[in-house]
């Protein structure tokens, strides 16, 4: 995911907040991110499920969208 930011024009993200939530080899993490390019900068809500697969943390599906407040 982190290798794909500059093909998609991101600068940078910047966490403001995060909820991570375990269960067994799945965690869950929530929060809001500010995603920063050469022409805009908007808050984000996401959502991202991780699994833990051969000792690994592996990114089983994202979810974002712009933080309606």
């Amino acid at each position: 995911m982190l290798e794909r930011l500059p093909a998609l024009g991101i600068q940078s993200l910047e966490l403001s907040r995060a909820t991570v939530r375990f269960t067994e080899n799945i965690a869950t993490v929530t929060g809001v991110e500010t995603q920063v390019t050469a022409e805009t900068r908007e808050q984000l809500l996401f959502a991202r499920t991780f699994v833990l697969t051969a000792g690994e943390w592996r990114l089983l599906s994202n979810v974002q969208l712009r933080d309606p407040r």
